[in-house]
């Protein structure tokens, strides 16, 4: 892994303890702690606007122009005696933030170590020895004889830090005293007191207003007071209120039939074309499975609805009788319209005169006269609406 950036060379150190040196290339910061660049193997100025020869330099919150005005430090004391025991949470710092310093006391009975982790980022521990970590340098100084320790992040800090501590060994009445200190831009400044504060709001997905069936309901998302470490629910006196996210709702809609529904589906009707292409039709309603009469909102149905219309052949196709073009026939069968079904639902059957004619007087002559075969049909079935009470 590569082990330092320095004077525009970048050296590296192999698996095998030899030192590979190579020269950065032209943009590559000189150092992590200015805006210097790499130019033709030299390092030259470079300002924090990203202009070259500019004698602007950042803050020490990173905003450019000296801006120090706009910076925050912030300063935490931890204070607590704990039992010996591991991952206890001291603070979460914000991203974004520059000179994250923490300091640890411990006195001759107590050991401790400090973790710090952030969430895509890993994990350093105060033994771990790590030069670079979330996204900078991290530097430790140690003094043994007044057992102090520090840990310091130079920033800015890619990510959210939480710092943690392992009590290892405590006498009785003793506890690690530690300080955190940061700063950063006064644009973040909410953050951090969100960050420190131990509760925090979470927003919470309430029930869909309708549970079954495909009508459109609405889901709640409201706010809720949390501990941040556990999640555990607390009371809203307890959350910073000036933080507190504004509730909201989205729809959503029930899941699967509800209880006791079910499609009931009629029977089709014939084919609307005695010869050829033509169309059928049937009743589909949403009943109850134990009265089996239609309920008021077919959306208490949430199953796919079996489908009303389907296409059909008639087959039906009379030939006509075979006559000399030229030769007009005597007698033929004439038919009236279809009088009513013979039922009110359900189904039926529907009749119509039909009657053979003298074609020259247009009187009606005996059946026997006209051609059987050509006779059109006098009855027919006939479908209409389900059987059974209607809905209120």
């Amino acid at each position: 892994m590569c082990a330092d950036l320095l004077s525009c060379q970048i050296r590296c150190r192999l698996r095998s303890g030899s030192i590979n040196v190579i020269n950065a290339e032209d943009g590559t910061r000189c150092d992590l702690r200015s805006s210097n660049r790499c130019l033709n193997r030299a390092c030259v100025m470079v300002g924090c606007d990203c202009v070259y020869g500019s004698t602007n330099i950042p803050s020490a919150c990173g905003l450019c122009s000296n801006q120090a005005a706009k910076c925050i430090e912030i300063f935490a004391k931890y204070r607590i005696q704990h039992q010996i025991a591991r991952d206890y949470h001291i603070l979460d710092v914000p991203k974004g933030a520059y000179q994250v310093r923490i300091d640890i006391k411990t006195g001759s009975d107590v050991r401790a170590e400090l973790i710090v982790t952030s969430t895509g980022w890993g994990r350093v521990s105060s033994s771990s020895g790590t030069r670079f970590a979330f996204g900078g340098e991290v530097s430790y100084t140690r003094n043994h004889t007044a057992h102090e320790e520090s840990m310091e992040f130079y920033g800015p800090v890619e990510g959210e830090l939480a710092i943690f501590m392992d009590l290892l060994k405590a006498a009785a009445g003793q506890s690690p005293a530690i300080d955190v200190s940061y700063i950063i831009s006064s644009e973040y400044r909410q953050k951090a007191e969100q960050y420190n504060h131990p509760y925090g709001w979470k927003l919470v997905k309430a029930s869909c207003s309708v549970t079954c069936g495909s009508r459109a309901g609405v889901q709640g998302w409201k706010a809720q007071c949390a501990y941040k470490r556990t999640g555990a629910k607390a009371s809203i006196s307890l959350c910073l209120s000036d933080y507190k996210p504004a509730s909201h709702q989205v729809p959503c809609k029930g899941v699967g039939n509800c209880p006791g529904v079910v499609w009931q589906v009629g029977p089709w009707t014939l084919c609307s074309q005695s010869c050829g292409k033509g169309q059928q039709t049937r009743a589909v309603r949403c009943v109850s499975q134990r009265t089996k009469l239609a309920t008021r909102d077919d959306d208490l149905c949430n199953s796919s609805k079996p489908p009303t219309v389907q296409q059909c052949i008639g087959t039906r196709c009379e030939e006509p009788a075979t006559l000399p073009s030229t030769v007009a026939p005597k007698y033929k069968w004439i038919y009236k319209r279809w009088k009513r079904c013979s039922t009110t639902c359900g189904i039926g059957y529907q009749m119509r005169a039909v009657r053979c004619i003298d074609t020259k007087t247009g009187k009606s002559k005996k059946a026997s006269r006209c051609d059987a075969k050509l006779k059109p049909t006098d009855r027919q079935t006939c479908t209409l609406k389900l059987c059974g009470p209607e809905p209120n």
